[in-house]
């Protein structure tokens, strides 16, 4: 066999090899997806079509027997339910998570009608589920997943032009709509706390996610809204969970993506545009919002005092751990910008200063930071880690 002969043959076979690569992993992603969409299916026959779609989409192979399992219909007063929202919040969440692999398959379709489902179990976004106070258990247990599940879907239809402009702009008001209703009823069961904690962590990735790509204007008096919602929900006397919920909001919308699978949502361009037409629009992330920078600076700032100084544990811990992925995210981010800015010395990337712009929040708190006088007894000590970190961002 000559030479040429044997490249052609090799070359062939490793097509063949990749070609067959792609066939198995297409049959899996079928396989995963209809078993999440049969377990669904268990709880609300409205996940029936999109069942049907992917049937469609991703057939059973013909060695392949059909992966349905029955499973035990569920008591129609969901006493059980409070061990198992998050679980059943987790199979949504998981299928949302699939549209990106669903999508490289070809499957489009899918993918709309996984947004479309998800969109129908999210309170104020749906006219069948209006009520979010008087709602079941399942149902709020679908609308959790369903809540943790959006940012990242709207981030990916984004990049991928599945997602319209006025889509945005409702998803957001949307939001706001069902943070304000549940943040006005002081409820301490564990549905109410767990939707509250899921709607207010997720709007406020929904807005950075939005912002943070610099191609779509939001209010700013529904940003506004929303952030002054989600001082609300960790002002008020409620429960730890939504605490924590609330501040997750707040630096989630800068940008921390805490409690996403979505790591971090990149910074298109580090200028926010202000336009005093229509309304007032913003456009491009909060952190170097002038119009927002003193009540965004002020919610850091006062989450940062209740990690020093609060004397609830519980809640110290949440605002500690708020501002610590706050803290993470923008020095991750520096990090990555060093690094490509000085790829060849690495003891330079591991010291070199970190500016940022003059009007940018983590500026003005980094300074707010820098003339704090810290008491010397009675502090915990992993509050000392906290201000310590964010003052080096100066």
């Amino acid at each position: 066999m000559s030479r040429s002969s044997y490249l052609v043959e090799a070359s062939d076979d490793s097509d063949l090899e990749k070609e067959t690569c792609k066939m198995q992993e297409v049959d899996l992603l079928g396989n995963i997806n209809r078993a999440l969409s049969q377990m669904i299916s268990q709880f609300t026959p409205s996940s029936s079509d999109l069942l049907q779609s992917l049937s469609v989409y991703f057939p059973l192979g013909t060695d392949d027997t059909d992966s349905y399992v029955t499973y035990e219909s569920l008591d129609k007063n969901y006493n059980d339910l409070e061990e198992d929202i998050w679980g059943i919040a987790g199979l949504v969440l998981c299928l949302g998570s699939s549209i990106g692999a669903i999508y490289r398959s070809g499957a489009y379709d899918v993918v709309q009608k996984i947004k479309a489902f998800v969109l129908s179990w999210i309170p104020h976004l749906n006219h069948s589920v209006q009520n979010s106070l008087s709602s079941k258990g399942l149902d709020i247990a679908l609308s959790v997943g369903s809540c943790l599940a959006l940012p990242s879907i709207v981030a990916f239809c984004q990049r991928v032009e599945l997602m319209y402009d006025n889509e945005l702009d409702q998803l957001v008001i949307g939001f706001r709509e069902l943070v304000s209703e549940l943040v006005s009823v002081r409820k301490s069961g564990i549905f109410h706390q767990s939707l509250l904690m899921a709607s207010c962590v997720e709007a406020g990735s929904l807005l950075a996610c939005i912002l943070n790509e610099g191609v779509h204007p939001l209010k700013v008096e529904v940003v506004k809204d929303l952030l002054a919602l989600f001082r609300k929900s960790y002002s008020n006397p409620h429960p730890p969970l939504t605490h924590f919920g609330g501040m997750l909001g707040v630096v989630n919308a800068l940008g921390a993506g805490a409690g996403t699978l979505v790591p971090n949502y990149p910074l298109k361009t580090l200028r926010t545009t202000y336009d005093q037409k229509d309304s007032f629009y913003i456009m491009g992330p909060l952190l170097s919002c002038p119009v927002l920078e003193s009540q965004l600076t002020s919610l850091v700032q006062e989450m940062f005092l209740v990690a020093q100084n609060s004397d609830d544990h519980q809640l110290q811990q949440c605002a500690a751990w708020a501002v610590s992925f706050l803290r993470h995210c923008l020095w991750f981010r520096e990090l990555q910008n060093t690094e490509s800015s000085f790829p060849s010395d690495a003891a330079s990337q591991k010291y070199v200063s970190q500016n940022f712009l003059k009007d940018n929040v983590v500026k003005e708190l980094s300074l707010w930071l820098m003339h704090l006088n810290y008491p010397g007894v009675g502090t915990i000590s992993h509050v000392y880690t906290v201000a310590t970190v964010l003052r080096c961002l100066s």
